[in-house]
Parts: C-alpha cells; sequence; structure tokens
C-alpha cells in the first residue's frame, strides 16, 4: 500500500469513532461517498472478533491481506 493510499484511507475515514467493526469501516467510507477505487481497496478487509483499534490497525491488516495474496500460487 501506498503513501497516498495510506493518505486516502485517512482522509476517508477521518470521521469514524475507534475501536470499530469492519461494518462500520465500510459503512462510514460509503457515507463519505468512497470512490470505486478506494471501496476496492478495503473490501478485503477482514472481519473479526475483536474490532479494530485505529487507523494503523486497518492499514496493517489490508498489508497482510495484499502479502497474503501476492504470495498465493496462481
Amino acid at each position: 500500500m501506498t503513501e497516498l493510499d495510506k493518505q486516502s484511507l485517512c482522509f476517508v475515514l477521518a470521521d469514524l469513532n475507534f475501536p470499530a467493526q469492519r461494518w462500520e469501516i465500510l459503512t462510514q467510507a460509503d457515507m463519505y461517498g468512497v470512490d470505486g477505487v478506494t471501496r476496492e481497496r478495503l473490501r478485503p478487509l477482514p472481519s473479526r472478533s475483536t474490532p479494530y483499534r485505529d487507523m494503523q490497525d486497518i492499514i496493517e491488516a489490508l498489508e497482510a491481506v495484499a502479502a497474503q495474496t501476492e504470495r498465493a500460487p496462481a
């Protein structure tokens, strides 16, 4: 994830209250009127039993998913 991608996500989710569940993150992005590219970046965000603590937690989760996707055999 590039620095520009991270900045864009931070801007889109600036009004999000933490801790936040996946559905709250996606809803906040939709309420912001997120563009399709950013929406697709958020789509693979994993659902989990513990809420996301902050923006860094969201970014780390998205980077982990991207790393797994890159390592997966084609």
